[in-house]
């Protein structure tokens, strides 16, 4: 099985991976991450806040909409906190990230440190597009798509 999402539906993608490995229901074969937020407990006004990114005042009311702050470094909400050992047998990850959103760079932390338990994971970024991109009808959203095609088809043969 394969999963997925975009912004808020990766996180859920990669923290229902997470979950699995405890688990052991599933057995995910790979997961899609197209602009992850993968920390819910730094304080967004300490993210980078590109020109046209998502505001901090309105992702640290996202963040509070999901979560109760005491619980936010749990790697069940926030995985960029989950110790490597515990990100040891995750599935393939093809992880998108954008220039001009704030959670550019907890999604190459997440990646780097899926690559550094064993996972294999491909990162791609797209340093002039915005949060939200893929739903656009631009050139960087078609490419983007096309690699999460790509990356589907490459790994659903194991399914």
């Amino acid at each position: 099985m394969g999963i997925g999402g975009h912004s808020a539906g990766a996180n859920l993608a990669t923290v229902t991976c997470l979950r699995d490995l405890k688990a052991q229901e599933f057995q995910f074969k790979y997961q899609v991450l197209d602009y992850p937020p993968l920390d819910l407990a730094t304080d967004p006004y300490k993210k980078p806040a590109p020109k046209g990114s998502i505001p901090p005042r309105m992702a640290a009311i996202f963040n509070l909409c999901y979560v109760d702050p005491e619980k936010a470094k749990d790697p069940s909400v926030s995985p960029v906190f989950a110790a490597p050992e515990n990100l040891a047998g995750m599935p393939r990850a093809l992880v998108i990230v954008c220039g001009g959103d704030s959670l550019h760079d907890e999604g190459v932390r997440y990646a780097e440190l899926l690559q550094a338990a064993g996972t294999g994971v491909k990162l791609h970024d797209f340093p002039g597009e915005k949060h939200g991109f893929t739903y656009n009808r631009t050139a960087g959203a078609r490419e983007a798509i096309k690699l999460m095609t790509e990356f589907i088809r490459e790994n659903a043969h194991e399914i």
